[in-house]
């Protein structure tokens, strides 16, 4: 399966959901699961329910005591990038590793999948192994700081690195912000369930820590 050929077509808005769901099927088909979840997840974003179409906002950003409703998840996601931004500006001007680095730099998912960083100088460097998806600006927004953030995410990279960034910058998940997306992906939901899992585990051992 040409699985670069498929995140072609994922960024093309004009893409049908027959087309999107053919894919889906071969990604299943391929083993390919973590591209099936991607795909799930354009579906979700632009075919949403019926039921839903016109109701309420498909994901819900809050941070620090507000909450804003979205028609997508990756307006969400880039309103609380901004406001993460606002709390650590340096993370973009005084670049390090373990800073800038651990939340800007995407990670090989698996052999023959493109590196792409979530955060760059440019869109592409945004997209440096796939230099034609700097074409489409539909794939990248421009930040308030100049830097470029990448939208040609699954809603569970979204929360994955708003995890990131959130502890560099000091902010803790469901206390300081929250990225509700309605109806979830399964990859998206079991991703929470985990993270939840691992705050109590961190949490149990620092009071045993405190105890010894």
């Amino acid at each position: 399966m040409d699985v670069e050929r498929v995140r072609r077509l994922l960024s093309n808005q004009k893409c049908l959901r027959g087309e999107l769901e053919g894919l889906l099927k071969e990604a299943i088909a391929a083993n390919e699961r973590e591209l099936a979840y991607e795909i799930r997840d354009v579906i979700e974003e632009r075919f949403p329910p019926l039921a839903r179409r016109g109701g309420p906002a498909e994901t819900v950003g809050r941070y620090k005591g507000m909450e804003r409703h979205f028609g997508t998840a990756i307006e969400a996601y880039i309103w609380l990038v901004e406001r993460f931004i606002e709390v650590r500006p340096e993370v973009f001007t005084d670049i390090k590793w373990e800073t800038t680095g651990y939340v800007a730099v995407g990670q090989r998912r698996s052999e023959g999948h493109a590196i792409r960083n979530y955060f760059a100088k440019s869109p592409t460097k945004l997209f440096r192994e796939s230099p034609h998806l700097a074409d489409n600006p539909n794939n990248y927004c421009r930040l308030a700081n100049a830097w470029y953030a990448n939208k040609n995410l699954s809603n569970a990279q979204k929360f994955d690195i708003l995890c990131r960034f959130g502890w560099v910058v000091g902010l803790t998940w469901r206390t300081d912000w929250d990225l509700e997306v309605l109806d979830p992906s399964e990859q998206l939901a079991n991703l929470k369930v985990r993270t939840k899992v691992a705050e109590r585990a961190l949490d149990e051992l620092d009071a045993l820590l405190l105890k010894s």
